[in-house]
């Protein structure tokens, strides 16, 4: 029989609580979970947890489970991390997932503890849409800019040489080779357009598995990446993950995240990622040439690669 103060805590519980057996069937389900889901507890308890995802993790998630039991491979136990999963009705929603291992003499559980996360993501895509709306501003004003460049290339020539900061920048970008991911065409394009004017060799790249093939075949080829500029939130994998995996494969060079922020520049916990600095949208030329060209000088004088 359990603990009634157990039971009091679980029911009392602001964020869904959901244990599941070694098998995946579902033990818990309390009632902030019963509010989540839409489901009551006695539609759940019984019945593999697999019902609350979408496909395609619906299908896979007896195999990781048995893998875990099996081997001890570990992607989720004592890891928060954003997943996806399915209300009754049908709608897929973003939660914030923390699963931990309870292991007694007469159970083997796991504890999941569940936070919708909708509310805060329709905030984000609200934010980005204003952002996006700034860099469309900024971008008709860049190809403004750019047909009097056309027309008057002397007049740049001469302002370009009469600042000598700006000659500066273009030595140390001229040899470098610059890695940009985001997903976003207007910021790739403002991106490579602000690093070609510096002399430096720009690729592009639309999500974190593109970036992460194009480090690992310009190392086939013997071309290593000066700097990679990563958007922390992109699809397939997001600047974060893909920062993780960089570094673990082995790449040294600077990574700067990318990002929108509409709240004065707060502060990020991008070194945990594996990055050296943080860069803020709507992207600003100097901001962006200046952090690059410090961050490379730094990176050789810790030995980091160099294009």
């Amino acid at each position: 029989m359990r603990d009634a103060k157990y039971e009091a805590l679980i029911a009392a519980a602001p964020d869904a609580i959901i244990s599941i057996d070694a098998c995946g069937i579902v033990v818990d389900f309390n009632p902030a979970a019963e509010r989540i889901f839409g489901y009551e507890a006695h539609e759940i308890v019984g019945r593999n947890v697999s019902l609350l995802m979408p496909d395609p993790y619906r299908n896979l998630h007896d195999s990781f489970l048995e893998r875990y039991l099996r081997t001890g491979e570990n992607q989720v136990i004592g890891i928060g991390r954003e997943v996806r999963a399915v209300r009754k009705d049908g709608r897929i929603f973003p939660m914030d997932l923390s699963v931990c291992e309870v292991t007694t003499e007469s159970d083997h559980l796991f504890i999941g503890i569940v936070r919708d996360i909708s509310p805060r993501k329709a905030l984000d895509l609200r934010l980005v849409e204003e952002q996006r709306n700034a860099v469309d501003g900024q971008l008709q004003l860049l190809r403004r800019c750019s047909r009097l460049e056309q027309e008057n290339s002397e007049l740049r020539q001469s302002q370009a040489a009469a600042t000598s900061t700006g000659d500066l920048l273009r030595a140390v970008l001229s040899a470098s080779r610059i890695l940009a991911a985001d997903d976003d065409a207007d910021s790739r394009f403002l991106i490579k357009r602000f690093l070609e004017s510096a002399g430096a060799v720009v690729d592009t790249v639309v999500n974190g598995l593109e970036a992460i093939e194009a480090v690992n075949q310009g190392l086939r080829q013997g071309v290593q990446y000066a700097a990679i500029v990563l958007d922390l939130h992109m699809p397939v994998m997001d600047g974060r993950r893909t920062a993780v995996e960089l570094r673990r494969l082995g790449y040294a060079g600077p990574l700067l995240a990318l990002t929108a922020d509409v709240f004065g520049q707060r502060e990020l916990p991008v070194e945990k990622c594996g990055y050296d600095a943080c860069l803020f949208k709507p992207i600003n030329k100097s901001a962006l040439i200046q952090g690059l060209q410090r961050q490379i000088e730094l990176g050789e004088q810790r030995g980091g690669l160099r294009g």
